[in-house]
């Protein structure tokens, strides 16, 4: 079994078994449609579009029913166009996470565990919203995107809400953070049908830094345990 400690992206990405949370209190003042909406997603999809690599510190907020409170997590987090991405958990536990192609890979050091999870283009797909790598306008067909009202000062929001019946049993919306400059995240919400959240709020943020592309390949240290699971969803299924 895929170990609970598994950050809560694995389970969006690798299943869609998670689902949104109570919306936030700040409410939408314009909604998809619109100059101003179509042009700011132009902008943003063309900025991620020129993203060769990024780094970043993050930190990851995750609340839910289950918890007492809130749980914390910081780390480096990677990303090397067009589909490798790497997360190094640095506190309070140690684990890499790393998502290249089909196949979501966990390194636990302190068990020496390598879990591997293959994924299906779907699932890919929503990996690259939630990390904010996909272009937003390859979403407008599946997400409504709304623009949130924010101060001058403060980055824009956009909250991407699905339109496709079987996602939006999975997450009620996906909060994007969006840098006035730069155009991309710099946090991104995943709001969950069961009321959970997982926030990741991006700093020291390098664009376009060179990167190693060993990083994005996790292979089994001496002794190390083996998992390998099949999460792709049945050809039947809607969206594939």
């Amino acid at each position: 079994m895929v170990r609970l400690k598994l950050l809560p992206v694995l389970f969006l990405a690798a299943g869609l078994a998670a689902g949104g949370t109570r919306v936030r209190a700040s409410e939408p003042v314009a909604v998809d449609g619109g100059a101003r909406v179509h042009a700011l997603i132009a902008e943003i999809s063309e900025a991620q579009r020129s993203l060769h690599s990024l780094r970043a510190r993050f930190r990851q907020e995750k609340k839910s029913a289950m918890l007492l409170e809130p749980t914390v997590s910081t780390g480096v987090f990677s990303y090397l166009a067009p589909n490798r991405i790497r997360w190094e958990y640095q506190a309070p536990e140690r684990m890499v996470v790393v998502f290249a192609g089909r196949t979501l890979s966990t390194w636990d050091p302190a068990a020496r565990h390598l879990d591997r999870v293959r994924v299906s283009p779907r699932q890919r797909r929503l990996m690259g919203v939630l990390v904010g790598t996909k272009p937003l306008a390859k979403l407008v067909s599946h997400f409504r995107i709304i623009l949130v009202k924010t101060p001058e000062n403060e980055p824009l929001e956009l909250r991407l809400e699905p339109v496709d019946r079987p996602l939006r049993k999975k997450i009620r919306a996906i909060e994007l953070r969006i840098d006035r400059k730069s155009h991309l995240p710099v946090a991104i919400t995943s709001v969950e049908a069961d009321g959970d959240t997982t926030a990741y709020t991006f700093s020291k943020i390098e664009i376009n830094p060179p990167l190693d592309s060993s990083d994005f390949v996790l292979e089994p240290k001496a002794g190390a345990t083996v998992e390998t699971y099949d999460a792709s969803e049945a050809p039947s299924s809607p969206g594939r």
